[in-house]
């Protein structure tokens, strides 16, 4: 009996923490009610004497957060010093107690204060590795099968694209070269990952009142099975981006700087990783194929113009006053070469005047995306289908060609109590005309 409750308070309660998304304080509660009963349970007489308060069996953990350790469910974490002004990340045991960090060799010294006036950091940083995660991916009993139905996926008879399989990135995506260059994707152990970053208002979506911005990185390994992708045992939270602020175009290179360093080991070297169908393990590499954000997100990430720039596209050369031009011929088309170019120049020069000029002129920034030989932003930045349909179509339906389910119960709520107030106003005009026919019946 006190191994079952053991057991329960052990694993049960962690694991409906972890993937049913109960409360950490209804957990630890719980874990609490366990350990006081089990404690209540007589021991047995025959081994009374040799079993002692802290034997296993009573050792039930006092917190989810203990129980998770235990059960080694935690993921690890790594934390930095994380500057609230330019979002540089320092290791927690470096001295420094202001942010020395310049955005190039003649900018000023960012000087932000790192440190309280107790030592301790101001803001923090936690960081998951992606290596540590697709280790214990792999780990997982299934999960090679799951990743090798990505290459039994035969190309659509008809040609349309309903999934990431049966796009040309996944069939022309080249290994490095010193691999043979063959297709990367064609390889049994070649991940591929899409990556999602966005803020949102911890405090809630509030028109009114104090605004504050926490990001998150998030990557989908899209060699599982689309059912599969998003399920939340298969989702990487790579890192929380701190508030209240969001970082600029030039700062958030300092956030994705630990992820951009680990999928660059994974292309170019791979990791090995133990799996339950090897002994010794086998190589497991990534790239990442595919940035799924909104507009301005993308745009951020990428180092690319707005949509409100002079260059708006980022597939083609058309200028924002020629926006209208419905003349497809006109369209010149942005090439990957220029592209490189144009950023390596951005980066490679010191002067803030020249690096404006490149992006007016360009449209483009240097990204640290652009450190990883295969990233082609001209093919891997998704386009935000999701805002075309909830906001442009949106709005060109209800406003344009009227088609607006509130409006319709607006209009008749206001016809209704025009209705009402006609029948009130008609109803008072009949009763200010009765005492009238009241007083000429008294005179006769």
């Amino acid at each position: 009996t006190i191994s079952k409750i053991s057991q329960s308070g052990k694993l049960v309660l962690p694991v409906h923490h972890s993937t049913g998304s109960v409360a950490r304080a209804l957990t630890n509660t719980l874990l609490s009610i366990y350990k006081v009963t089990a404690g209540t349970i007589p021991r047995p007489r025959a081994r009374q004497a040799t079993i002692k308060p802290h034997h296993r069996l009573y050792s039930i953990p006092k917190t989810v957060t203990t129980s998770l350790k235990h059960l080694d469910l935690n993921p690890v974490l790594y934390r930095t010093i994380s500057c609230t002004a330019c979002f540089t990340q320092y290791d927690l045991v470096t001295p420094l107690v202001k942010c020395p960090q310049r955005f190039n060799t003649r900018s000023k010294i960012c000087g932000a204060s790192l440190r309280r006036p107790n030592g301790r950091p101001i803001c923090q940083f936690a960081t998951q590795s992606l290596i540590d995660w697709i280790t214990k991916l792999v780990m997982r009993p299934g999960v090679e099968e799951q990743l090798r139905t990505s290459l039994s996926k035969k190309p659509p008879q008809d040609g349309r694209m309903r999934d990431v399989w049966d796009s040309p990135l996944w069939a022309e995506l080249e290994a490095p070269k010193a691999d043979g260059g063959h297709p990367f994707l064609s390889v049994d152990g070649n991940l591929a990952f899409s990556c999602f970053i966005d803020w949102f208002n911890p405090n809630g979506n509030k028109t009114a009142g104090k605004h504050s911005s926490v990001g998150a990185i998030v990557l989908f390994c899209l060699n599982l099975p689309p059912g599969e992708r998003l399920k939340p045992h298969n989702i990487f939270v790579a890192r929380i981006i701190p508030g209240p602020k969001e970082p600029s175009v030039l700062q958030i290179n300092n956030l994705i700087r630990p992820l951009v360093s680990e999928l660059l080991l994974l292309w170019t070297t791979g990791i090995i990783c133990p799996t339950p169908g090897t002994t010794n393990g086998r190589v497991f590499r990534a790239a990442l194929i595919a940035l799924v954000c909104d507009l301005v997100a993308a745009r951020k990430v990428a180092g690319l113009a707005s949509h409100s720039a002079k260059f708006f596209c980022t597939l083609c050369l058309l200028l924002k006053e020629q926006m209208d031009s419905l003349d497809v011929d006109s369209w010149i088309r942005r090439s990957i070469e220029d592209h490189r170019a144009s950023a390596d120049a951005w980066r490679v020069t010191t002067l803030v005047k020249e690096r404006e000029h490149i992006f007016k002129t360009t449209g483009i920034r240097h990204s640290l995306l652009d450190n990883l030989p295969y990233w082609d932003p001209l093919r891997m930045v998704v386009i935000d289908s999701m805002h075309n349909v909830s906001g442009v179509l949106e709005n060109h339906a209800r406003r344009i060609l009227g088609i607006d389910v509130q409006a319709t119960k607006k209009q008749e709520k206001l016809d209704t109590i025009t209705l009402k107030l006609v029948a009130a106003a008609l109803e008072e005009a009949a009763d200010a005309d009765e005492p009238e026919d009241v007083a000429e019946g008294d005179t006769d």
